[in-house]
């Protein structure tokens, strides 16, 4: 068996710096408790694999009385992560090695001491080793001799905490060469649904419960988020996909054919070098054969993105999603089912044209685009997932959630998200420090279908350098960032025919009535 310097990556376990996603269902105070044992335990299985010295990469740094007490308790090696990027830590921590290295983090307790000879055995055969975890990163990577091209193809540039993680290292490796082995995958312990891979014993039976509740009430068709649904904030931190003057954002179009007919004529009215992008969802309750057609043909003229509706639509039925609207906790089980069954007689509408659902599949998931000196994303969920809830409106009114956001918009390097999703309309400014532009959530919440109580308009998004020039009535609110003009213009199509065409599809007691 190849001897190996095993190496582990932990943050201090203080209450708001450790494992802050699993506050919500611990507290600061727990998710830090049990950040302290995940690190403990990953100390104790690596002094019983016995395969070498073991180092302790602590951040932000040395000072908290864990990383003492690991020392004394473990005799580990104690480093302090320099102030890089994920992949820039781990590239440093393999070239301060001097021969072959196991690299693991401190929160997947299925890193045993059998787990790590597996891996230092395998490195006798190659010259990589891999556990993967469940969520589509990797909990341990080893390598025999880490060299200077070997780091910058494993590390440089990566989407890092994302579902596609491995898979993007896969293909890295495949290109360039490199063979490598792979063990089975375990779990890490990062969202409150992990918590339920946690092994017996290590949470108070109430939260066990609750943690196993919570993972199956997460995995049911409708509240699950499929692993390819998911990127990094990160992919945002590029160069813009599209530059105009005038940018329109068209979420949640419900195949409202009289809300696009508005969409278009505003649209038309505009000068200049200007952009439509449809972000999904323009096909939910398109139930009808001719509609679904005309509603596709028309919105794959311009830049569309995918919903989870276009998503499921070009999946197989074999998915486990159901409508992929991934619906959080707060919404009923009763809403989450009538939604499944609006999906389900969707597909049957979309299979009688292959073709476009071909075309749905191939859309992208977000776009980069810039207005002026605004940077935007756009998106149909949130920063991390295609049908995620971080732009709603109940999240944005919790401050530890807007921490998240904040942190989401230092990675993804933009001024704005433009999203829909969550059928709520929120324009919310973030202030943060260092920014002269303070960070701006747009969610347009629906335009095919009402948005408040008492009015019948839906909205879009639109950001110009030009003031709208349109009717008054019709912008319901808006802001200026230096010369950028931001609006939420209303499209008022809840007509007499309208209604008709959609009560003869979703009649009184149907699911979408």
């Amino acid at each position: 068996m190849t001897a190996c310097h095993i190496a582990i990556m932990a943050k201090a376990p203080l209450p708001g710096l450790a494992k802050t996603r699993l506050a919500p269902r611990l507290g600061d105070a727990g998710a830090a408790a049990l950040a302290a044992r995940m690190l403990h335990h990953a100390l104790a299985q690596a002094a019983q694999a016995d395969l070498g010295a073991v180092t302790l990469w602590g951040a932000p740094d040395l000072s908290h009385p864990a990383f003492a007490q690991a020392q004394q308790d473990h005799g580990v090696t104690l480093a302090q992560q320099p102030a890089l990027d994920l992949g820039a830590r781990m590239a440093h921590v393999f070239e301060q090695a001097s021969g072959p290295l196991l690299l693991m983090g401190s929160d997947a307790p299925g890193i045993t001491a059998a787990v790590l000879r597996q891996a230092a055995l395998a490195l006798s055969d190659q010259p990589i080793v891999f556990v993967p975890a469940l969520d589509g990163g990797y909990a341990l990577v080893g390598l025999r001799q880490p060299t200077a091209a070997l780091l910058h193809t494993l590390f440089a540039d990566m989407s890092w905490s994302t579902s596609q993680v491995m898979e993007q290292t896969r293909e890295r490796l495949q290109l360039a060469g490199y063979a490598w082995a792979e063990l089975p995958a375990v779990a890490d312990i990062d969202e409150p649904a992990d918590l339920a891979h946690l092994p017996a014993g290590w949470l108070p039976a109430q939260a066990a419960q609750a943690a196993q509740a919570t993972h199956a009430a997460q995995a049911a068709p409708g509240r699950n988020c499929p692993l390819h649904y998911r990127y990094s904030p990160r992919v945002f931190a590029s160069a813009p996909t599209l530059r105009c003057d005038t940018l329109y954002v068209v979420g949640g179009l419900y195949g409202n054919e009289a809300a696009l007919d508005q969409v278009l004529a505003h649209f038309d009215q505009e000068p200049g070098h200007k952009r439509l992008v449809f972000n999904g969802d323009f096909n939910w309750f398109n139930a009808d054969a001719h509609g679904f057609l005309s509603i596709n043909q028309r919105v794959l003229q311009h830049q569309a993105l995918r919903g989870n509706v276009e998503t499921e639509l070009a999946s197989p039925e074999s998915s486990q999603a159901g409508c992929g609207c991934a619906y959080p906790e707060w919404v009923g089980d009763g809403v989450v089912e009538r939604s499944n069954r609006i999906l389900k007689r969707l597909r049957n509408t979309a299979a009688q044209h292959p073709e476009l659902t071909r075309q749905l599949a191939d859309l992208p998931m977000w776009a980069r685009v810039d207005v002026g000196h605004l940077r935007l994303a756009i998106v149909h969920g949130d920063a991390q997932s295609l049908a995620g809830w971080g732009f709603a409106q109940e999240h944005l009114q919790d401050e530890r959630h807007r921490q998240t956001v904040r942190r989401w918009f230092e990675q993804a390097e933009v001024d704005a998200f433009a999203c829909s999703h969550t059928c709520l309309p929120v324009f919310h400014q973030l202030p943060m420090a260092g920014r002269t532009v303070a960070p701006l959530v747009l969610n347009n919440g629906a335009t095919g279908m009402p948005n408040f109580r008492a009015d019948g308009a839906g909205l879009f998004t639109r950001v110009s350098l030009r003031a709208f020039a349109g009717d008054a009535q019709a912008r319901r609110h808006g802001l200026r960032v230096g010369d950028v003009h931001i609006d939420a213009i209303a499209v008022d199509s809840a007509t007499p025919a309208w209604r008709a065409q959609f009560l003869q599809l979703w009649p009184e007691h149907s699911d979408a009535h």
